[in-house]
C-alpha cells in the first residue's frame, strides 16, 4: 500500500532501442542512411556524407526537462564528434560534445551525458555510471524553440552507439498536501534514506532532490507530521524525476473468492467477483485493511458509487458489517472510525438479481458498481 497518489508523471520518454524501428517522435536530419539497431538493444549512428542528427520533437516546445544518454563512443580523429545537441541552424547550436583532443592526444568521451534545460539556460553534465554526475558547464541559448537530440559529426571515424535515452521533467520529486513542519523521507529497497526534506512555514509541499539516484528508481515514502504521527508505505513505487505526488493514504480492499482465497482489488481497476447462478443474490466476503507499516487511518468511509454509467449500485448492491462471521444489516455505505497500521475489518457485499426470470431466460444479468474509499490521517 502506498501513502501517496500520483498526480502527474515526470517521465517524458524512455527507450533502450530494443524495437527494430525508431519511435516516430524522432526526426532524422542530415545523412541518416547509416542509423541501425544493435542486436540485444541499442542504436548505432555511423558517419555519412553529412552530419547525422536525430531530434526528439516533443522537446522543442518543452521549456524544462532533463535528457540523459548512455553511449559508447571512441573518437580517434580530429573532427570526429558526437553527443547531445541543441540546434537552431548550422550557425547557431549548442553541443555536449565527445571528441578527440589532438593537442593532448586523448579521447574526451563519457559513458553518460546529461542535458538539463531551464527555459533558455542549459546545463551539461557527464557521468561514468549514470548516477554520480559532474558538471561541464552552464550556458544560455537564445532560440526559444530549438531542436534537441543526438548528433554525430565528421566525415569519418568510429560510430556512436547509444544504449538508452531517458527524458524526464525535473531532477526532483514533488509531494503535496502536507502541513508545515512535516518531514518526508524517500527510502530505497535496503530501507536506507536516499533523500529527505522538511515542509517549511507557509508551504504545503516539498521537493526531494533525486539528481544522484539511478532512474527509474524504486522507492517508498515515509511522512512524519509535527505531532509525531508517522506514515510509511508498505509497497515500492517506480519513480521518475518530475513526478508529482499528493499525500493521500487510503485503505486497501480484498475479497474472498469461490476458492476461499484472498484477492486484492486495485484502485481504478475492474474485478469479477463471482456468479449468482440460481440464487436470488450473492454475498461476497470483503476485507478493508490498513497496509501501512506505520500510521492509523481515521474516519474510513466506504461508499457504493456508479460504474459504467449504471445505476445498479443503488438498486442491486448493498454492504454490511460482519457480525460473528455473517453479514449484518445491509446499507449503502459503511464508516470505520479508525484502522490501525496492519489492522483490518471484514464486511460483506450483497449483489442481487434484477429478477429471477433473468436466469431462466438466459438474459445477461451482470451488475456493475464501484467502491469509493475516503479517510483522514490527522487528529
Amino acid at each position: 500500500m502506498s501513502i501517496v497518489s500520483l498526480k502527474k508523471s515526470g517521465l517524458i520518454y524512455y527507450d533502450r532501442f530494443t524495437a527494430p524501428e525508431i519511435d516516430d517522435r524522432w526526426e532524422m536530419s542530415g545523412d541518416t542512411s547509416d542509423i541501425t539497431f544493435l542486436k540485444g538493444g541499442g542504436l548505432r549512428i555511423e558517419h555519412g556524407d553529412a552530419a547525422s542528427r536525430l531530434f526528439f520533437n516533443p522537446l522543442t516546445e518543452t521549456k524544462n526537462f532533463v535528457m540523459d544518454i548512455q553511449n559508447s563512443y571512441n573518437p580517434l580523429t580530429t573532427g570526429d564528434t558526437g553527443g547531445l545537441i541543441v540546434y537552431s541552424n548550422e550557425a547557431e547550436y549548442l553541443a555536449a560534445e565527445e571528441y578527440f583532443d589532438a593537442t593532448e592526444g586523448v579521447i574526451k568521451s563519457y559513458p553518460w551525458l546529461r542535458l538539463v534545460r531551464d527555459s533558455n539556460t542549459y546545463s551539461i553534465y557527464w557521468s561514468d555510471d549514470g548516477v554520480s554526475w559532474s558538471i561541464q558547464g552552464i550556458t544560455g541559448f537564445a532560440a526559444s524553440s530549438p531542436k534537441i537530440g543526438l548528433f554525430l559529426g565528421g566525415a569519418s571515424g568510429q560510430p556512436l552507439d547509444v544504449q538508452q535515452v531517458r527524458v524526464y521533467r525535473d531532477l526532483g520529486i514533488l509531494l503535496t498536501k502536507l502541513v508545515p513542519g512535516t518531514r518526508v523521507a524517500l527510502r530505497d529497497r535496503n530501507n536506507q534514506v536516499v533523500a529527505s526534506n522538511h515542509c517549511r512555514t507557509g508551504m504545503t509541499g516539498i521537493k526531494l532532490n533525486i539528481s544522484s539516484l539511478p532512474l527509474p528508481f524504486e522507492g517508498k515514502f515515509m511522512v512524519e507530521f509535527p505531532d509525531g504521527s508517522v506514515y510509511e508505505s508498505s509497497d515500492f513505487l517506480t519513480l521518475w524525476g518530475g513526478d508529482e505526488y499528493a499525500f493521500e493514504p487510503s485503505a486497501d480492499l480484498y475479497f474472498i473468492d469461490s476458492d476461499n482465497q484472498e484477492r486484492s482489488l486495485y484502485a481504478n481497476s475492474e474485478a469479477f467477483l463471482g456468479l449468482i447462478n440460481t440464487q436470488a443474490y450473492l454475498d461476497i466476503k470483503m476485507i478493508i485493511r490498513n497496509s501501512l507499516l506505520t500510521g492509523s487511518l481515521k474516519n474510513v468511509a466506504l461508499t457504493l458509487v456508479s460504474y459504467k454509467e449504471s445505476d445498479q449500485y443503488s438498486r442491486l448492491v448493498s454492504v454490511a458489517n460482519d457480525t460473528g462471521g455473517q453479514p449484518g444489516p445491509f446499507v449503502n455505505s459503511l464508516l470505520f472510525s479508525q484502522i490501525e497500521a496492519g489492522g483490518e475489518y471484514t464486511f460483506w457485499i450483497r449483489v442481487r438479481r434484477e429478477s429471477n426470470m433473468d436466469y431462466l431466460t438466459g438474459k445477461d444479468t451482470q451488475a456493475y458498481f464501484g467502491i469509493n474509499i475516503t479517510s483522514s490521517f490527522m487528529n
